[in-house]
């Protein structure tokens, strides 16, 4: 991770620092995307969060 810090510092990578977060961005179906990274050491802790959140549970369809 310490690379991609030195990678966004010298515009290389795509990666970006915006408000002190490291982002990679790219460009998906002409769409930009900015993922988030994540120390490895905290991923687990952060997908946890995500998936134990109200708001982590996945959209179903409604039949009308």
């Amino acid at each position: 991770m310490a690379s991609c810090w030195e990678m966004a510092k010298v515009n290389k990578g795509n990666y970006v620092v915006d408000r002190g977060i490291l982002f990679h961005c790219d460009q998906v179906e002409g769409q930009k995307v900015c993922q988030l990274c994540v120390p490895e050491y905290k991923r687990n802790a952060v997908l946890q969060l995500a998936h134990d959140s109200v708001f982590g549970g996945h959209l179903a369809e409604r039949d009308s």
